[in-house]
C-alpha cells in the first residue's frame, strides 16, 4: 500500500483541480465557484527562523519552493489566465487582507485572534461586469458575501422544462415550470420563500408577491412559456429577495440550443438538419426534465446544487436558505 501525501504540498489551492473535475461531472455551467483563502499580506512568509538551520544549495531551494507552492494567491491568478470567460463571470475568492507586513507562519497561534478581526470586518462590495451570462443584473452595489448568499439561495431554484416547440419560422418556444429543491418538511423552505419578493424572465417580471410570500404548504411550482428566435442567446430567470436587483436562479442564464441539448440530447444531434429545422423540436408528451446546475430530482423533489465552494486547504461550509452554516476552521493558504 503507498502512501498518502498531503495535497497542499501541490495543491494548497486546488481551483484547478476542483473545476476540472466538476466539468467533467456536469459539464462547463455551473452557478458558484468561490474560492475561501485565509489572508494574505503584502510579503509572504519564507520562514527565516527555519532557514538559518538550512545550508545553501539544493535542499534550501527545494524548502523555498515548497512554501511558493502552498502559497494559494498564484493558483487563483493562473486559474483566471486559463479558464473560459463564462467561467470567471461565476467565480469569486474571499481572501482578507492583513495589516501586517508578512503573512503569519503556519504554528504561529497568537495571530489567530487579529485574524479573526480582520475576517469579521472584511466587506468586500461586488464586482460589476457586462456578459448575458451575468448571476446579477441591476443594481448590484451591494457587499460580495451579501450576494453570494442572494446567489446560493437563487440556487435552490431551477428550470423543468415540459416541453419544446418549433413554430413558424425559427422562434422556439419553451414551456415549463420554476422549481425548488426544497420542500414543506426541509428546513428553511417558509425562511426562502418568505424572502422572494418576484420572478422574472428575460425583462418580464411574470408573478410579484407584493403582499404575501409564496405558499408554503405544498412543493413550490411556478408555471412559465418564453421563447426565442435565437438559438446562442441567453435566456434569463431570475428571482428577486427584496434587494435592487435580480438573480439568475441555477442553471441560467441558459441558451435555446442548451436547452434542447439537455432536454432532448437525441434531437440536439439532428438540430442542424433540414428535417430536425421543421419538426425535431416538436414534443407532444408530458415529459419533464430539469435544467439546471444540479442532479436529476430524486422521489422527493429535491437536488443537490452545482456549486463549488472550498477552502484553499479543504472544503467550505454550505450555506442554507437562512443564510447559516458551519464554521470553517481557520486554515491557511
Amino acid at each position: 500500500m503507498g502512501a498518502y501525501r498531503d495535497g497542499g504540498l501541490k495543491e494548497n489551492n486546488p481551483i484547478h483541480l476542483a473545476v476540472t473535475e466538476a466539468e467533467a461531472l456536469w459539464a462547463p455551467r455551473y452557478d458558484i465557484v468561490l474560492s475561501v483563502g485565509s489572508g494574505k499580506a503584502s510579503q509572504l512568509w519564507y520562514g527565516s527562523e527555519h532557514r538559518d538551520y538550512i545550508e545553501n544549495g539544493q535542499v534550501r531551494q527545494l524548502f523555498d519552493e515548497l512554501l511558493e507552492n502552498i502559497n494559494g494567491n498564484p493558483a487563483w491568478v493562473e486559474f483566471q489566465k486559463s479558464w473560459p470567460e463564462r467561467i470567471l463571470k461565476r467565480s469569486e475568492r474571499l481572501n482578507v487582507d492583513l495589516a501586517q507586513k508578512y503573512e503569519p507562519a503556519f504554528d504561529n497561534l497568537s495571530v489567530i485572534a487579529d485574524m479573526e478581526e480582520h475576517a469579521q470586518s472584511y466587506s468586500p462590495t461586488q464586482p460589476l461586469f457586462e456578459s448575458p451570462f451575468q448571476p446579477i443584473v441591476g443594481n448590484a452595489e451591494a457587499k460580495l458575501i451579501e450576494t453570494l448568499a442572494d446567489r446560493l439561495r437563487a440556487s435552490l431554484f431551477f428550470l423543468e422544462v415540459k416541453s419544446v416547440n418549433r413554430g413558424d419560422g425559427f422562434t422556439v418556444s419553451v414551456k415549463g415550470a420554476v422549481r425548488c429543491r426544497l420542500g414543506p418538511a426541509d428546513k428553511g423552505f417558509e425562511s426562502l420563500l418568505s424572502m422572494v419578493s418576484s420572478f422574472k424572465v428575460n425583462d418580464e417580471t411574470v408573478v410579484s408577491y407584493s403582499n404575501s410570500s409564496p405558499p408554503t404548504v405544498e412543493f413550490f411550482r411556478l408555471n412559465i412559456n418564453f421563447s426565442n428566435d435565437s438559438m446562442d442567446k441567453a435566456v434569463r430567470i431570475d428571482v428577486k429577495f427584496s434587494r435592487p436587483y435580480w438573480v439568475a436562479i441555477s442553471g441560467c442564464p441558459i441558451t435555446i440550443r442548451e436547452i434542447i441539448e439537455e432536454w432532448d440530447p437525441a434531437e440536439a444531434e439532428d438540430e442542424g438538419e433540414e428535417k430536425a429545422a421543421s419538426d425535431g423540436f416538436h414534443s407532444e408528451h408530458d415529459t419533464y426534465s430539469s435544467l439546471s446546475n444540479r442532479n436529476p430530482p430524486s422521489e422527493s423533489g429535491t437536488q443537490e446544487t452545482r456549486c463549488i465552494l472550498y477552502r484553499d486547504v479543504g472544503v467550505v461550509s454550505s450555506l442554507d436558505a437562512d443564510g447559516e452554516g458551519t464554521n470553517p476552521n481557520y486554515d491557511r493558504d
